[in-house]
């Protein structure tokens, strides 16, 4: 009995990755043209390069949700529940620290390299990184990792509205501003989490300087030496290229 539980457990979590999994394939395909003109001459539906992947994400679809509905009826869900509900604080820290790194790679990859200076991405990534699992406390890394989403909330709302378009209307690094000032809340946060610990604050001092000497060796390196253009070039950006191109 407890064999078939963790199987339809295994089952509704699987439906789940499944069907974002086919979302995201499926809003992909959308994006190649059904229809388009080579050499003069008009391309059809049937020979578009989007019908396969549209034909594999809709199958996925409606796969994971014969799954998905199979595992609820079984009680897979209600399995899953119940053992979070039920997890022992050996079994929650991997889970945490798994949660962790995939909000910061997350946020990094769709969320600040897009749309924010890619030197303050970068910055923001490392620290939140090194300060998270360097420090090695599981308190600090718990509550680190709420601050850390909380500011992830405030860019989804910040981009996600006409906000971030009314703030760089006023000044054309606006949202670079609000980016270091979340840094500078978060470096003010793990400080104030770590008062009195001389230990951990040496390890705060060297996560500081591999956050800062690490963007500012690479940056330059792909970018005036190997000529790569930066995803994002803002205010940060900007100031090396003032830099190099009076002293060059």
């Amino acid at each position: 009995m407890m064999q078939g539980q963790k199987l339809r457990r295994a089952d509704f979590v699987t439906s789940l990755i499944l069907l974002g999994f086919g979302v995201w394939m499926l809003l992909e395909a959308f994006k190649m043209p059904m229809r388009d003109t080579f050499g003069g001459v008009q391309n059809v539906w049937y020979v578009s390069p989007a019908l396969f992947p549209l034909i594999v994400s809709i199958g996925i679809l409606v796969l994971a949700t014969v799954l998905l509905l199979h595992a609820i009826r079984s009680g897979g869900a209600a399995a899953l529940v119940h053992s979070l509900k039920h997890l022992s604080e050996a079994d929650r820290e991997p889970l945490i620290r798994f949660g962790g790194i995939l909000l910061g790679l997350v946020s990094f990859v769709y969320l600040y390299i897009p749309r924010v200076d890619f030197f303050l991405a970068t910055i923001l990534m490392l620290f939140y990184f090194i300060a998270a699992y360097y420090l090695d406390d599981h308190s600090i890394l718990k509550r680190l990792i709420v601050f850390y989403c909380a500011g992830c909330v405030l860019f989804i709302v910040l981009f996600a509205t006409p906000l971030a378009g009314s703030l760089n209307r006023l000044f054309a690094y606006a949202t670079d501003i609000v980016a270091l000032l979340f840094f500078v809340a978060m470096v003010v946060f793990v400080r104030r989490a770590t008062r009195g610990r001389t230990d951990q604050r040496a390890r705060i001092r060297l996560a500081l300087i591999v956050t800062f000497v690490t963007p500012l060796i690479l940056i330059p390196v792909f970018r005036y030496f190997l000529r790569v253009q930066m995803p994002r070039e803002g205010g940060i950006i900007e100031i090396m290229h003032l830099i190099y191109y009076s002293i060059r």
